[in-house]
């Protein structure tokens, strides 16, 4: 029989099907969908599921569906990218399993369709993939990672899972049986402490409470999205439901709301703009005045007191000049200013200020050091006190502890200490001590057996000392002549040239293996080197008998 078409205007916008039996749909594999247009559905052969779509395809119904839909790939040894079944709103909605083993989460990225693993699983390897479904927008999954230490039992969540049905937990990707921990609040407690190192994720399903709904619901809500500056969300008790309501159907005179009254006044614009005793433009979200007072005066901006109590607190600002410029803030308890912040960046603490110095400490009640390490400058930490404190005589630097030292340093290394019974040592200050393992020496000496050598200034390659900051220092060095009965002669080089008069140690002829020493003291700008010059005879040399020393005296 031919058949027959149908004439457009004989087809109703609303059809209405009638009849017991059923209506059959398009269906076809997920590849077969075709273009999407909104409003289009079909059955999936594929996924065996019905399917809409709106600016994407996914489930619409049928029997009713599990929370979880799976995908399933196998490995081929080069593949990292896998296309899944529907698009992924959130990477915490995957679950992931190679082989059965599960995935942690920084092994994988998901952007729409397109799962993507950092590498790509042998071949033959089975991939499984559950998706779980978002029921309003965002994550239905929370992630929480921790790494365990060996330790620690207990670990916090972001939210109240409710149930520990409500969470999956694997540690370095195995799955923790229910039994082995348990949730209380936001409180994760394992049976035994992760070991050190591994790696723990917990995955939280997001739950929706009717009475209360999270903020990822409202969100999702097309007249919450559309809220403007001018309007405003409110329950509406004869329809309930949330409507979108105008502000100024809800509130009256939106202009401002203005009060004045035994000379005091508070006004709030619609930019939520509050002045208080001002008529001023509006440019800051509150704006306090109080015009008059001569130059370097306080004036009170807010006032704080404790029903029944004498002291009273302000917040002040200082007039620079005539005009009403501020100069600065400044804190008063009654009429005494106990700190005060300038304008520029400047602070002084006490009742004396001062803008010229960047932190400026004074103490009106003259408070001196005692055995609580009081003065007018405390710190304290570890159960321990420690101040500065200035009297008639000097400037004192205490602590409260016989026990403890004091000590200077930078980059966290200690450069500067004067222990508990009064010695000062700097462990970082240049010196050194070498010798040498040669005999019968002659000309510039290589040094070449070091017993000191702070800063690592000295080298053995060389011979040379090398200041690592400008100063004065002192050398030494000390030998025997060699058992030729000659003249020996030997002396200090600063920069390969002599200096201070080409000062000598000299041993004459006529005492064989006669010793010397020389000490010199020379100023040396940094990167200035010194070596030993052998210059007239031989010494005897060797460990026991040659050394080669000095240090930064200052």
């Amino acid at each position: 029989m031919p058949k027959t078409k149908i004439p457009a205007e004989y087809i109703s916008d609303n059809p209405s099907l009638s009849g017991t039996d059923s209506v059959k749909v398009p269906a076809g594999t997920t590849a077969q969908r075709g273009t999407g247009v909104a409003g289009k559905f079909r059955f999936n052969t594929t996924l065996n599921k019905f399917e809409g779509y709106t600016d994407s395809w996914g489930e619409i119904g049928g029997s009713g569906g599990s929370a979880l839909e799976t995908d399933n790939f196998t490995g081929d040894d080069s593949t990292t990218a896998f296309t899944l079944s529907s698009s992924v709103s959130d990477e915490d909605n995957l679950i992931v399993f190679i082989d059965g083993v599960y995935q942690n989460k920084a092994d994988y990225v998901a952007s729409g369709t397109t799962l993507t693993l950092d590498t790509a699983p042998l071949a033959g390897r089975k991939i499984v993939v559950y998706h779980v479904r978002a029921n309003v927008s965002g994550s239905n999954c929370i992630l929480n990672s921790f790494s365990g230490n060996g330790s620690t039992t207990a670990f916090t969540l972001t939210q109240n899972p409710a149930s520990e049905n409500n969470t999956q937990v694997f540690i370095d990707g195995v799955y923790q049986r229910k039994s082995s921990y348990a949730v209380s609040g936001t409180t994760l407690t394992f049976d035994a402490a992760p070991g050190n190192g591994t790696a723990i994720e917990v995955m939280m399903f997001t739950q929706t409470d009717i009475n209360t709904l999270p903020a990822s619901f409202v969100s999702g809500l097309t007249e919450v999205t559309a809220v403007g500056a001018d309007h405003m969300m409110i329950f509406d008790a004869t329809d309930s439901a949330l409507k979108k309501s105008l502000v100024s159907d809800v509130i009256e005179g939106t202009t401002g709301i203005s009060s004045s009254a035994d000379a005091t006044a508070i006004t709030i614009n619609s930019s939520e703009e509050v002045s208080i005793n001002t008529t001023t433009t509006f440019s800051n979200p509150l704006t306090t005045n109080q015009s008059g007072g001569s130059a370097d005066s306080l004036r009170n901006q807010i006032a704080m007191t404790h029903t029944g109590a004498s002291t009273a607190y302000h917040i002040k600002t200082v007039r620079a000049a005539a005009t009403d410029e501020p100069a600065g803030l400044a804190f008063v308890q009654n009429t005494t200013t106990r700190f005060q912040l300038f304008e520029n960046g400047n602070a002084s603490i006490g009742d004396a200020m001062s803008s010229s110095h960047a932190l400026s400490v004074s103490d009106q009640n003259n408070r001196s050091m005692d055995a609580n390490a009081t003065g007018q400058f405390r710190i304290r930490g570890n159960g321990y006190s420690s101040a500065f404190a200035m009297d008639g005589s000097a400037l004192h630097i205490y602590h409260n502890s016989s026990s403890r030292d004091i000590i200077l340093g930078t980059n966290e290394t200690e450069q500067f200490k004067i222990n508990r019974g009064g010695e000062i040592t700097a462990p970082q200050h240049p010196v050194f001590e070498v010798s040498t393992t040669a005999t019968g020496i002659s000309g510039d000496i290589a040094f070449n057996t070091v017993y000191v050598n702070v800063g690592s200034n000295y080298s053995t390659s060389n011979g040379r000392f090398t200041a690592p900051v400008a100063g004065t220092y002192m050398f030494y060095t000390q030998y025997i002549k060699n058992g030729t009965n000659g003249t020996v002669r030997r002396r200090f080089l600063k920069n390969a040239n002599v200096f201070n008069g080409s000062r000598q140690c000299r041993l004459d002829s006529g005492q064989d293996y006669e010793h010397g020493t020389m000490i010199q003291t020379v100023t040396l700008a940094a990167n200035d080197y010194v070596t030993v010059d052998q210059y007239s005879g031989a010494a005897h040399g060797g460990t026991a008998y040659e050394s080669f020393g000095g240090y930064l005296i200052g």
